[in-house]
């Protein structure tokens, strides 16, 4: 599971553009005593990067309340649904596709 879209030059440490920019949820922190989930979020030129070489263009962390999403239980197929649903809500996210 993952999401596909362009990445701007001003979106990352480059200064470059890229056409197929792959994200992937890499780290998933469940915080239950302040009902948040934080998704640490990276972003690689495109999916053959990833799987070749694995150097990172873009990282970030998001952190949602549980209130904000909507998971049927905690096991890690519902939470990183959960999160890639969460993301393309956001504005950033907004053009993604599902790779």
């Amino acid at each position: 599971m993952a999401i596909s879209k362009k990445l701007l030059k001003e979106e990352n440490d480059y200064f470059t553009e890229f056409k197929d920019t792959y994200f992937k949820i890499d780290d998933v922190y469940v915080n239950t005593m302040k009902e948040t989930i934080r998704f640490g979020i990276r972003g690689y030129a495109n999916k053959e990067a990833r799987d070749n070489c694995g150097i990172g263009i873009y990282k970030k962390n998001y952190d949602v309340n549980f209130a904000d999403i909507s998971i049927a239980n905690f096991s890690k197929d519902t939470i990183l649904k959960a999160g890639y649903d969460y993301l393309k809500t956001l504005d950033e996210f907004k053009n993604c596709t599902n790779c």
